[in-house]
C-alpha cells in the first residue's frame, strides 16, 4: 500500500495491489460473518450493508479470474 495523499476533506488516496484489495475484501466478509448484526455498527463503525457495499466495490476492481 502506498499513501498517495493523506486524508483531506474526509478523503484519502491510496494505491493498493490486487492482493491488498483481496485481503481487504476478505476481511470485510469475515467481519460480516463473525459480528452479530445488532453489534456491527458499534464494533466496526458502519452497518453490515455498508460493509457489504464496500466489499463489492473492492471486488469489482479486480479482474475476472480464470477457473
Amino acid at each position: 500500500m502506498e499513501i498517495v495523499s493523506p486524508i483531506n476533506n474526509d478523503v484519502a488516496l491510496v494505491r493498493l495491489t490486487a492482493g491488498e484489495i483481496v485481503l481487504l475484501a476478505n476481511a470485510l466478509n469475515e467481519a460480516r460473518e463473525a459480528v452479530e448484526e445488532w453489534e456491527f455498527a458499534t464494533r466496526l463503525g458502519s452497518t453490515p450493508a455498508e460493509a457489504e457495499a464496500l466489499r463489492r466495490e473492492l471486488r469489482a476492481l479486480l479482474p475476472l479470474r480464470k477457473a
